[in-house]
């Protein structure tokens, strides 16, 4: 399974992925629910809840840089609480771009967020990593709306804030492909049929 290092990596490396698609806190705790082992979709009652959550899991598992040429990053707010335990394969592999050499400052996050003060807080820190990282090309969420705010026009060309299901129709994921990313062995999940490959 792939494990992202990213302790000598700069934020040029990320140049390398044609998306570079930062996950806000929404995002991961969707995964983390998919991926959990817990749940499964066959005895999920609520149809929105079935598509959110296997949209969440298809995100994580196909949105990968050998497959599709993307990679999912976060920040280390979003992960906080979520990237041990029985998550660590599932969230806890999506690196922090705090962690990558010549991340902005947290001085400099902060005034940018500052910008978007009619935002909540997660949504505006979001934003303004997501500013400050030409990289990065997509903010993916779980509610486009959490991100609209007074100054509609200060996004770059390169910006663009989706939705789960659309950055997974982007992904164009084939009936019957299976995911590059192997899901470890003890993972509970990983005893059921693979839900997550889509039909033939």
């Amino acid at each position: 399974m792939p494990h992202y290092c990213v302790a000598m990596a700069t934020l040029d490396d990320l140049t390398s992925s044609r998306h570079v698609a930062l996950l806000d806190r929404s995002v991961l705790v969707r995964i983390a629910d998919a991926l959990g082992g817990a749940w499964q979709p066959g005895t999920e009652p609520q149809p929105d809840r079935r598509r959110a959550l296997t949209d969440a899991a298809q995100l994580r598992l196909y949105a990968d840089r050998q497959r599709s040429g993307w990679l999912l990053v976060t920040s280390s707010a979003a992960r906080l609480g979520l990237a041990d335990g029985p998550n660590v394969w599932c969230v806890g592999f999506i690196p922090p771009v705090e962690s990558f050499d010549g991340a902005p400052s947290p001085t400099d996050v902060r005034a940018q967020a500052s910008l978007f003060d009619d935002l909540d807080a997660d949504a505006a820190q979001t934003l303004g990593l997501a500013l400050l990282i030409p990289t990065i090309t997509r903010v993916i969420t779980t509610d486009v709306g959490r991100y609209k705010h007074q100054r509609p026009h200060d996004l770059p060309d390169r910006l663009r804030v989706v939705e789960v299901h659309d950055a997974v129709a982007q992904l164009a994921i084939g009936p019957g492909e299976a995911p590059y990313l192997e899901i470890p062995t003890s993972q509970g999940v990983a005893a059921h049929e693979p839900w997550w490959v889509p039909p033939t």
